[in-house]
């Protein structure tokens, strides 16, 4: 007989039953079963969104630094300017710059220029304080205006007195430590080179080599910037090694060969170059060797009034050779090229002792009263 409902199941329940098996096979097919938003993956989305939060605070943050330090930056940089500007100096305002570029580099210490701008300060102010035309004010030590320490130690320091030597070493600190915020900053490291050229001068032992070792470093840095090997010889020159920077920038004139800008750059340092040491030899009675090296300034220089030093220069190394028609020659091209230039005082002076040992006493007096003249401008 037909079969009882238990053991035949009916159409509808056969169909529910097709359709939770499709169900169960989707389900499985996607790996989940049940619902899709257990307690693990709700705890993984909300904390991916604290994250992205914290992370927008924290660049929120940070730019909101940055423009809090830039706005102490250009603070700082108007009352200092502010400060000198004023007759007598307003040393209130320049304290007061000072400060507020301290803070902007305490906002924002890998802003590599807010350090420079705190060394250019400190220089300005020594600058002021001990020129000549400022005798008259009294300006207060850098320990006392900038509040810094007046018994810091500082490695190679001069045992002689210098003055306000305070702020020169904290000048050289504050871009040394720019550097260190940004060592991949040409910038940077051109600002330390600098401040390290000033203490050597200044009379800091070893800041010469270490200025040196920064201006080599940047011709690596950029090779094919002639600026950059230009101040190399510069610095060459301001520690007295002529020789050095001769041959360096004798050296960068052949790099730099069929570039306009930068040969009349490099040959105008050159030139300078060549006239320290032809006027050094001549100290030391290597006359040769003066005249050398006046006559190569002299073929760099051309014809402008950049000759008048080199032809002077060789006029007194002809003097010292005995050969004195020369010497007249040169010395008076000198003058003719640029009759009241920085080499026409000497070239009259020369001249004058010419004539006198020639004993022809209206030349001689002629050109000592056009030295004289020279000398009251």
């Amino acid at each position: 007989g037909p079969a009882s409902p238990e053991q035949a199941p009916s159409v509808a329940a056969l169909g529910r039953e097709g359709r939770n098996r499709r169900r169960g096979r989707q389900a499985r097919r996607r790996g989940v079963s049940g619902s899709q938003w257990g307690p693990v993956s709700i705890g993984g989305a909300f904390l991916a969104v604290l994250l992205v939060g914290f992370i927008s605070w924290l660049t929120w943050d940070r730019s909101w630094e940055y423009a809090v330090a830039a706005r102490s930056a250009s603070l700082g940089r108007d009352h200092f300017q502010s400060g000198f500007s004023s007759s007598p100096t307003n040393l209130d305002q320049v304290r007061t710059g000072h400060q507020l570029m301290g803070e902007a580099i305490s906002r924002a210490p890998d802003v590599p220029n807010y350090y420079h701008f705190s060394s250019s300060m400190l220089d300005s102010y020594r600058d002021s304080a001990t020129a000549d035309a400022n005798a008259g004010q009294p300006f207060p030590s850098c320990s006392e205006l900038f509040s810094l320490d007046p018994d810091a130690q500082f490695e190679g320091r001069p045992s002689e007195v210098v003055p306000f030597a305070r702020c020169a070493e904290e000048a050289y600190l504050a871009d040394l430590k720019g550097h260190q915020a940004n060592p991949t900053s040409p910038q940077a490291k051109l600002e330390v080179a600098n401040s390290a050229m000033r203490l050597a001068r200044l009379g800091y032992s070893g800041k010469g080599d270490e200025a040196i070792r920064y201006h080599l470093e940047l011709t690596g840095m950029l090779p094919l910037h002639y600026n950059i090997y230009d101040a190399l010889g510069a610095a060459y020159l301001n520690l007295q090694l002529n020789e050095q920077a001769i041959e360096s920038l004798e050296e960068s004139l052949d790099r730099f060969e069929g570039n306009e800008d930068a040969i009349s750059a490099l040959t105008g340092t050159l030139i300078r170059a060549y006239n320290l040491r032809s006027q050094g030899l001549i100290q030391e009675g290597e006359f040769e060797a003066a005249l050398e090296n006046a006559t190569r300034s002299l073929e760099l220089s051309g014809d402008g009034d950049g000759s008048a030093i080199p032809m002077m220069l060789q006029g007194i190394a002809f003097r010292r050779l005995e050969r004195t028609g020369d010497a007249i020659e040169a010395l008076q091209a000198s003058l003719d090229v640029d009759p009241e230039g920085p080499a026409a005082r000497d070239a009259h002076n020369q001249l004058a002792e010419i004539y006198d040992d020639r004993g022809d006493d209206e030349l001689a007096q002629l050109h000592r009263e056009q030295r004289d003249e020279l000398s009251e401008e």
